[in-house]
């Protein structure tokens, strides 16, 4: 049972996620109960469908060595699947484009404005167009990858 209560001045959100964690989410200072709770129904929606990711838990997109990102693992499902010359394509893609422009950017942090960003921070660099192309059906890819393995909600996919 989620409540809402009153700590220090401030209102906190006090719930389980869909793994039976106690979760507590405090607001801005000056936060209204009305605001208080929007944001319980909120996050009670994305635990219900069991899609919610605490703040800071979420995977960056190209990660680090010893912790793969969401980019890595998505290469390393496409590998068996694919001919040589396409993974190098995909990989080519991530380690020239992508991953030099997102890093270690958390993958929910990647929506329709930072794509857009990011295209034109592209077509500044001179990418064709064709390129640009191929290189956006590779992040769709990585970023439906993400969706099926609830790293974002679905509803989040650019």
């Amino acid at each position: 049972m989620a409540c809402i209560r009153e700590r220090r001045n401030r209102l906190v959100i006090d719930f389980y996620d869909q793994h039976g964690k106690r979760r507590w989410k405090t607001l801005k200072e000056g936060a209204t109960k009305k605001q208080a709770r929007q944001e319980l129904r909120k996050i009670e929606e994305k635990v219900e469908k069991g899609s919610y990711i605490p703040p800071g838990k979420a995977p960056s997109f190209s990660g680090t060595d010893d912790n793969p990102g969401v980019a890595q693992k998505w290469l390393k499902a496409k590998k068996p699947n694919v001919r040589h010359s396409t993974y190098q394509q995909y990989l080519g893609h991530i380690e020239n484009h992508l991953k030099p422009y997102y890093g270690t950017t958390r993958i929910t942090r990647i929506n329709y404005d930072s794509v857009e960003r990011f295209i034109e921070h592209c077509q500044d660099k001179k990418a064709s167009v064709p390129t640009l192309k191929k290189i956006l059906v590779t992040l769709g890819a990585i970023m439906s990858y993400a969706c099926v393995f609830r790293a974002i909600p679905s509803t989040h996919s650019v």
